[in-house]
């Protein structure tokens, strides 16, 4: 493996990663939106 092709690969790695922190971040948001659209919808019902 050249330092090039072993660059290459730490990148992808670090790429991978931060796509997946953001996806998990997005669901978290999601998860929250949700939570927070209930949490209305049972206070305005009393």
């Amino acid at each position: 493996m050249t330092r090039k092709d072993r660059n290459e690969s730490i990148n992808d790695k670090v790429q991978n990663q931060m796509v997946s922190q953001e996806t998990i971040s997005i669901e978290q948001v999601r998860m929250l939106r949700k939570q927070m659209m209930e949490m209305y919808e049972f206070w305005m019902n009393g």
